[in-house]
């Protein structure tokens, strides 16, 4: 049952990454990032989400997780076709109660004695603080994507969910591609996520509809709904994992006047089937992630 509870949190974890992946925006066909050398960004991803589970012989329980995740832009590189950005993970506090396990976990606190912190902190020292090198060109196509070199070949497992392999594909996937041409208010468009992650294989479909300009703290903003629709497959090892209902959308703010994103806010509602090893256990996960992104004032 460790095993399993490890597991929801690993997927946890992967479907956060997957719901606030960095995206761009296109509302006409001049309407392109704008990121220039030596600029800066602070970002701010939080999280919360409970879920809620059948355990055989412990009958209902819930399972409250929050996450905050601190990171910086930096880009390095610019051009008329495109630009390089690096990435890095300054800071992650994790709040997690579970019947097996709980967790308070801030990558600050480097005196914690709390063994789950403690592990928590293995599995994030090739992480934190540790440079994503990214090049995109202007309409959000990721061209290439480095990650550190202590994770350059690391593939993921039960214990290590958070691999450079996988890392990797969500850097190169979850980047929006928008159309080439302009777009009209009601459009739509779809974008998908292919991944693989200790043999179970996670496919999401992001429709994107644009929605005109909203006025946003006195700023007009261009705005465009998400709908989210993911379909799992196998699982590891004694685990096999499908998605019973869902309903997952949200939605992003994009500055066409300073090309780049301002924020986006992903709603979850998502009910798991899982048969552990002959047993039956239904998870019902429901959620709201949000990125904030704040320039960085020389």
């Amino acid at each position: 049952m460790k095993q399993l509870n490890r597991w929801c949190l690993s997927l946890f974890m992967m479907c956060c990454l997957l719901a606030v992946g960095f995206q761009s925006a296109s509302a006409q066909e001049s309407l392109r990032w704008n990121l220039q050398k030596g600029q800066a960004f602070s970002l701010k991803m939080n999280q919360d989400m409970m879920q809620k589970m059948q355990l055989p012989g412990l009958g209902a329980q819930e399972i409250p997780m929050t996450q905050e995740v601190d990171m910086t832009w930096s880009v390095v590189d610019s051009d008329a076709e495109g630009f390089t950005v690096e990435q890095v993970i300054t800071r992650m506090q994790m709040s997690l109660k579970s019947p097996f396990m709980n967790i308070e976990y801030d990558s600050d606190d480097t005196d914690s004695k709390d063994p789950s912190a403690k592990q928590m902190a293995e599995s994030m020292k090739n992480i934190l603080g540790k440079k994503f090198v990214q090049k995109m060109n202007r309409r959000g196509e990721v061209i290439d994507v480095k990650v550190p070199e202590e994770l350059e070949g690391d593939s993921a497992s039960a214990r290590n969910p958070m691999s450079g392999d996988m890392l990797k594909q969500v850097t190169q996937q979850a980047a929006l591609v928008f159309p080439e041409g302009g777009l009209s208010v009601g459009k739509s468009w779809d974008s998908s996520i292919d991944m693989n992650m200790n043999g179970m294989a996670m496919k999401t479909k992001n429709t994107y509809t644009y929605e005109g300009t909203e006025k946003v703290d006195g700023k007009e903003l261009h705005k465009f709904g998400i709908k989210i629709d993911m379909a799992i497959e196998g699982g590891p090892q004694g685990i096999e994992v499908s998605v019973k209902d869902q309903d997952n959308g949200g939605v992003v703010y994009f500055d066409a006047q300073e090309g780049r994103i301002v924020s986006a806010t992903s709603k979850q509602k998502m009910t798991l089937e899982m048969n552990a090893q002959g047993q039956q256990i239904e998870q019902e996960m429901d959620g709201t992630v949000k990125l904030t992104v704040t320039p960085i004032k020389k």
